[in-house]
This record gives structure tokens, C-alpha cells and sequence, in this order.
């Protein structure tokens, strides 16, 4: 019964926060309004727009104004909130909409904007969507329902999960490009010597060939194109320029290398292994660079418990914190961590706790963040908590931090993301941690410290938009393992749901 309510509550959290395409509709007269959505729930004095067969299969609610473009122009007004609340008539009901175009749905502020300045035979304009003039058309519609497909020719990303576009296949490589090249292709029309040529099979680095650095810095004769003698799960990166320095700083003989955006109908697997970064002992599940638009998930919370040895002199607070998160990178910027932390809590007299005692949202791109300190946005160990983390718009992501068994318990925040844009191929993650004051990126100190009792119940990773996202289940096939720190216990529970038990000590247990 329980997998059950998680499943149909999963739908529903998903589809209330459909991804926002943050786009603007133009009337013919000048005036625009803000679209907040595609293909969800249509809140108060929003504007949201539908896809037809999205729309013909869970059209909108009477309470607001339905508007049917075919080929960039507005065919049908249906104003079923004027009908039923204004002039205390029957719902007309939802439009019966064709195969093509699509759908304009306003409540409140947006229901009298569209009331006042559209009228049958309008031109619809909505920057980003194809069609004559910027029109929006079918084609247009569908084009804006999947922004985050990747459309361009992939990424290389290295076993220090340092990552660099290619920018072609099996074509004439130019000045600082990147550029992945078929066994076959490679022997009859090799690059130039001014690059170095990289030999990658099953998934490693085979042998590098630095041939500019041969011909022009070492003055040496041209060591020539690299010989493939088993061409099978084999393919060659060739870069010149800033492409040959990333090879060279990054790439190295016998370690793991992925590629993705070769061929979008597959998902790319994730890396066999990645380092750890020094600093805190965690347990992170790490998907590969796909075209990945978020991840969400239950998760059980665990109990932290400090290590008195280890206090900080300057206010006697512990030097362990712990946390539970999830997160991404994308675009080489930086890697984002979104969840919750432990943290101090305030009670109904203003009196701060004395040690940390609760767990908080937070997020930390370039700053950090957290969620303002009020009982509604706290949790304790053992509560279950959904929670997500998706593309929100160009450059955006959203935070989803909700009670399972209350909803209205939440806490949800759009932020800045850099490197998050259309055409980016993006990694999300899932991560346990104990957390060390002071430490990051130094050796990792053990600790007494632990938290336990954490449950992963459900984890997916989502392909999509919106209510045509698809939820994939985050399972071992899909995440790179990282145990990185001293003990991380780890139970698997529901194999194909990705749901893991998970216990992290700071020292090992005697």
C-alpha cells in the first residue's frame, strides 16, 4: 500500500511543477503576458500553453479562458469561466482540439488579459517558436515542449569529471575544436598534424598522441596517425588549440572517458569510476552527461549524531555537519548542491537551538543558501521527504522540498544555475554526507561522528518536459558509485527503484 501512495503522489508531484519555459506571448496590439508553463497545472492568473495532444487528453478547468491557435493565429475562444461564474450558464466544456497547434489557457489576470487583447483571426507571436514573423505554429509548439533536448554533437567528459564539448564527427577538424572520429574514418581521412589524436576503447583511454607537440614545440618529425588494430568499441578524439590543452590536462592512458550525444535514442552510461573530492565523507549516486532535465526522489531522513572530541574552539559547535542533497552540473561552470542540512531551529519564544537539530533546505551554486527558519521548512530524522531538483528555464533550476505526508509542508525556490541552457547536456546526483568545517578539498579527518537510518525509498532521473518527462528509475545501471571517507554502509532495498539504505561513520566501527 505504501509503494502505492508513493507512486501516485510521485505523478502528482511531478506535474504540478511542470518545467517553466519562461516565454512571453505578444498580441497583435503590443501587449505581452508571461507564459508560466507547458503542459501542467494552470495556477492563479496564470498563463499556461498546451500542447493539442496534451490538452485533448487532460484539457483545463472551467475557472479560466481557453484560446485554440492553428498556424499562428487564434481559431477559437472558449471563455468557460464567463459562462459558468459570470452569466450562470453550462460549461461549454473544453475545446475540441485537432492533430496540429496548440492551446493558450488563462485564469484570473491572464484570463482578462486574453479577453482583451485577442480576437479570432490574431496572429499569436512567442519568441523562440518557429513559424512565419515569429509566429507560433504546431511545429513550434512541439519545438518549445522539448527546449532541453540536446541538439548538438555531444561531450567528452574525463575520469576528474571535467568536461569539453566536440564540436563534429568524422569531418575536417578547425582551430581549438574537438572532434570524435570512427575507426573507419579515421584510417582513410585522419586530422592534421597540428592536434593531438586520442585512441578511446570500451570506454578508456588506450594511447594519446600529441602530434603538435611533437612537430611544433619538441621540433620532432610527425609521429603520424594513430594505428587501430581492433576497431570494435573503438573511436578517436582529435583536438587542436584549446581542445588539444583540455586533452592533455585531463586525459590520461588507462583511465574511464564518456562520451554522450552520439545518438539521443540511447541513454549514455555513466562513468565506471570518478575521484573523490577531498574534504567530507559521503556516499554520491552520479548519473552520466545526458539530456537529463532533473532528478527527484523519497528519501527516509537519518538520525546525525556528532563526535564530541571534534568542537570548534571559536564556538564550541561541532566541526561534523551532515546533510542529504541532490544536485548537477552542467556546462563546465560549476556543480550545484540542493537539498537539506542540518541546522539550527528557532522555537515559538525566538530562542535559537543550542546545537543543530533539524533539517533545512539549502542550495549552493556560487553562494550558499538556505531556506528562511521557520517550522514550516523544517524536518526531522525520520520524516520521509520528496525531493527534486529541475531544469526550470534557461539558466534555472528549481528546488522541491515537500513532507510526504504533507504536502503543504514545502518549501520550492527557482535559482540561478549557470551552464543549465538549452543544448547543454547535464548530470544530476544524489548524495548522503558528513560534511567537515573548514575542510573542503583538504584530507579527510575521521571522525566519531555518523548518521544512520537513511532510506532512499524511490529515486528517478527525468528525460523531458513537464508532463512528458520520463521517469526513469535512478537504479545501479544508471548512477556512477562514489564511497568516498571512511565507512559508507550501503543496503540495497528495491534494486529497480533505486531505493538503497544508507549509513555513513566517520571512523571505522570497532
Amino acid at each position: 500500500m505504501r509503494l502505492r501512495f508513493f507512486s501516485i503522489l510521485f505523478v502528482l508531484f511531478l506535474s504540478v511543477f511542470a518545467f517553466a519555459q519562461s516565454k512571453i506571448v505578444t498580441a497583435p496590439n503590443g501587449q505581452t503576458y508571461k507564459i508560466s508553463g507547458t503542459d501542467g497545472f494552470r495556477g492563479n492568473d496564470e498563463l499556461w500553453l498546451y500542447t493539442a495532444s496534451y490538452y485533448a487528453k487532460k484539457p483545463t478547468s472551467d475557472a479560466g479562458v481557453d484560446v485554440y491557435v492553428v498556424d499562428g493565429k487564434v481559431t477559437i475562444i472558449q471563455d468557460r469561466a464567463g459562462k459558468v461564474f459570470l452569466e450562470q450558464k453550462p460549461d461549454p466544456g473544453a475545446i475540441a482540439v485537432g492533430a496540429g497547434g496548440f492551446v493558450l489557457s488563462g485564469n484570473g489576470a491572464a484570463r482578462r488579459w486574453i479577453l482583451a487583447n485577442l480576437k479570432i483571426g490574431d496572429a499569436v507571436s512567442i519568441p523562440g517558436m518557429t513559424g512565419n514573423a515569429g509566429s507560433a505554429t504546431a511545429t513550434g509548439a512541439a519545438a518549445a515542449a522539448n527546449l532541453y533536448a540536446y541538439p548538438g554533437f555531444g561531450m567528452i567528459a574525463a575520469a576528474n569529471n571535467k568536461t569539453f564539448y566536440f564540436d563534429g564527427k568524422n569531418a575536417a577538424r578547425g582551430t581549438n575544436q574537438m572532434f570524435v572520429f570512427t575507426p573507419d574514418f579515421y584510417a582513410k581521412t585522419p586530422p592534421a598534424s597540428n592536434g593531438v589524436d586520442v585512441l578511446i576503447k570500451d570506454g578508456k583511454v588506450a594511447e594519446i598522441r600529441d602530434r603538435a607537440g611533437a612537430v611544433y614545440i619538441e621540433k620532432k618529425p610527425d609521429p603520424g596517425a594513430l594505428k587501430i588494430d581492433e576497431a570494435k568499441n573503438s573511436y578517436v578524439l582529435s583536438g587542436g588549440g584549446e581542445a588539444r590543452k583540455w586533452i592533455l590536462a585531463n586525459l590520461k592512458t588507462g583511465e574511464n572517458v564518456g562520451l554522450s550525444g552520439l545518438d539521443l535514442s540511447k541513454e549514455v552510461p555513466p562513468m565506471a569510476s570518478i575521484p573523490c573530492f577531498a574534504g567530507a565523507h559521503y556516499r554520491k549516486a552520479v548519473s552520466s552527461f545526458d539530456v537529463w532535465t532533473g532528478i527527484a526522489g523519497f528519501v527516509k531522513l537519518g538520525t546525525p549524531k556528532v563526535d564530541e572530541a571534534r568542537l570548534d574552539p571559536k564556538d564550541n559547535q561541532p566541526l561534523d555537519n551532515f546533510s542529504v542533497y541532490m544536485g548537477g552540473s552542467a556546462g563546465g561552470k560549476y556543480e550545484v548542491d540542493a537539498g537539506l542540512t542540518w541546522e539550527f531551529s528557532t522555537d515559538a519564544n525566538g530562542k535559537r537551538s543550542e546545537r543543530r537539530n533539524v533539517w533545512r533546505p539549502f542550495w549552493r551554486t556560487k553562494t550558499w543558501n538556505s531556506a528562511p527558519d521557520k517550522p514550516e521548512h523544517t524536518f526531522k530524522p525520520g520524516d520521509t521527504i520528496q525531493m527534486a531538483i529541475l531544469v526550470a528555464g534557461a539558466g534555472k533550476l528549481r528546488m522541491i522540498i515537500a513532507d510526504a505526508k504533507n504536502p503543504q509542508k514545502q518549501f520550492t525556490v527557482d535559482f540561478d544555475a549557470e551552464g543549465f541552457a538549452p543544448g547543454v547536456p547535464r548530470q544530476f546526483k544524489r548524495v548522503n554526507a558528513i560534511d567537515q568545517r573548514y575542510n573542503e578539498g583538504k584530507p579527510v579527518q575521521q571522525t566519531k561522528a555518523q548518521v544512520t537510518g537513511a532510506e532512499w525509498l524511490q529515486t528517478i532521473l527525468l528525460r523531458g518536459e513537464g508532463a512528458n518527462a520520463k521517469q526513469i528509475p535512478m537504479d545501479a545501471a544508471r548512477f556512477t558509485d562514489m564511497r568516498c571517507g571512511a565507512i559508507i554502509d550501503v543496503t540495497t532495498v528495491d534494486a529497480a527503484k533505486g531505493a538503497e539504505k544508507i549509513d555513513i561513520f566517520g571512523t571505522p566501527r570497532q
